[in-house]
């Protein structure tokens, strides 16, 4: 009997030849299968005839994987699957648990065990001569400040009384004569008894104690800075001489520069006071403008500037000459020599210190406030015409006015001189040393690495001084035996 498939095609004329799939069962396909998977071959269907990629079988079932597993972790070895062991080396079918477990026992073969030791913060501890924190190059540490500090105290102390003392003094005297240069009076005139006697005797008072203290630290600085060497670290005779030539020349070369230097901080406080005194300012004149302020700066410029030249070579040349002369020791010789020298200033710069005053006096205040000076030009015509007019009345007048004028400022710029040569010299450089306690004073002699520490103690550096001057001395007398 056949089939409809096993007939042949009369069209055609071909017989129909049946395929592998047609003739078999589905049964006998997987019991087919499942004889080739005991036997560790691949099937024999064409279809499915794909190449052996490993030991195991071509398509393993599930329970095949886990025996393997099962017989892996037994053994402590991972399962691999030898279809991809080429590509990746890490398992296939493998658990989370496994993946922990490989790692885990990695890190420990991989590691190896220090002893550990516990990590202590040493303190910070500052190096020896130092008092906390390093602190960065240009800013100064606690004990330069201290010293600094202390310095300008000192010196501050010592302007002070100078300016006060100098201000006691030539207040009243300056202002006889600004009323001898303007009224021809010694007094000026006043009213309310007393009392309003010494409020016109000490007129611009403010102003000439402001323009005093500026002058106290600029002069004492100048006088201290004139002097290149010290003369105590001379002993040779010859040398000293030397030496000499050069500070007077040097000192020479100082003048000119300093009296400019006091002549541009006090020049507007001088004529302040110089205006005040001969009642030429108005109660609410504001001086604190550009225009008022120029006008303070510029009035007697010229002939303030002669007469600064005059008192700092006294002050500075004049005064030392005649304290070497003299036989003083300490603070007396300064006073008298100063005394000595500011006469002689004071008579040498009356011409330009009276004019000076003059051109101030002729100044005149608008009803605005504006101060406005008189043209030095000027003045100075009217003044040589006048002279050229009638030479003797000038002469007359001028030898009264003189007479009368000279002796006072002789005496008041002796008076200064006298007090900023001697105060200084009295005081000393550290006047708060016997007020203020010395725990709190900066003493150079202290410690060696600071400026604190006991006075037993002697710094280093003077040793070695020491003891190079000794070697040297014992060199030299064995060079002359």
């Amino acid at each position: 009997m056949q089939t409809k498939r096993e007939t042949s095609n009369t069209k055609s004329r071909q017989t129909i030849v049946p395929s592998i799939w047609s003739t078999l069962a589905p049964m006998d396909l997987i019991k087919q299968r499942m004889q080739d998977v005991k036997n560790g071959k691949a099937p024999a269907f064409p279809i499915l005839n794909l190449p052996n990629m490993g030991n195991y079988s071509w398509l393993p079932t599930p329970m095949n994987f886990i025996r393997e597993q099962i017989k892996a972790s037994k053994s402590g070895q991972m399962v691999t699957t030898k279809w991809f062991s080429t590509l990746y080396p890490t398992a296939w079918f493998t658990t989370p648990m496994d993946v922990v477990k490989f790692n885990m026992q990695a890190k420990t073969a991989k590691t190896s065990t220090h002893a550990t030791t516990p990590v202590v913060a040493s303190p910070m501890v500052p190096p020896p001569g130092k008092k906390g924190p390093d602190f960065p190059k240009w800013m100064p540490s606690m004990d330069q400040i201290h010293t600094q500090v202390w310095n300008g105290l000192n010196f501050s102390t010592v302007a002070l009384f100078t300016s006060f003392s100098i201000v006691f003094v030539q207040s009243p005297i300056k202002t006889m004569l600004v009323s001898l240069t303007k009224n021809g009076t010694m007094i000026p005139p006043y009213q309310g008894g007393v009392l309003g006697f010494f409020n016109a005797m000490y007129a611009g008072t403010s102003a000439s104690l402001s323009g005093s203290v500026i002058r106290s630290g600029y002069v004492s600085s100048a006088k201290g800075g004139s002097k290149p060497v010290e003369e105590n670290l001379l002993k040779d005779e010859g040398t000293l001489q030397e030496e000499g030539k050069k500070y007077s020349g040097a000192t020479w070369r100082y003048i000119g520069p300093m009296a400019l230097g006091e002549l541009l901080v006090t020049q507007i406080s001088e004529s302040l006071s110089t205006l005040r005194k001969g009642n030429i300012l108005p109660e609410n004149f504001k001086w604190k403008t550009p225009h008022n302020a120029w006008s303070l700066m510029s009035g007697g410029f010229i002939p303030r500037y002669g007469s600064g030249l005059i008192n700092f070579t006294a002050l500075c040349v004049l005064e030392d000459k005649i304290a070497k002369k003299l036989q003083f020791e300490g603070g007396k010789g300064h006073l008298i020599s100063g005394a000595a020298a500011g006469a002689v200033a004071g008579g040498c710069a009356y011409v330009p210190t009276v004019y000076k005053d003059y051109l101030l006096l002729q100044s005149k205040v608008t009803p605005d406030g504006r101060l406005h000076n008189a043209s030095t030009f000027k003045i100075t015509k009217e003044l040589f015409y006048c002279f050229l007019n009638d030479p003797k009345t000038s002469l007359k007048s001028f030898g009264s006015m003189a007479l009368k004028q000279v002796p006072m400022r002789m005496c008041l710029t002796a008076a200064i001189f006298g007090i900023v040569s001697s105060v200084g010299e009295t005081m000393g450089p550290e006047p708060l040393k016997k007020v203020v306690p010395e725990d709190y004073q900066p003493s150079p002699g202290k410690s060696r690495h600071t400026m604190f520490a006991t006075k037993g103690s002697t710094p280093r550096i003077e040793e070695v001084v020491e003891e190079q001057s000794n070697e040297k001395e014992q060199n030299k007398g064995s060079k002359l035996n």
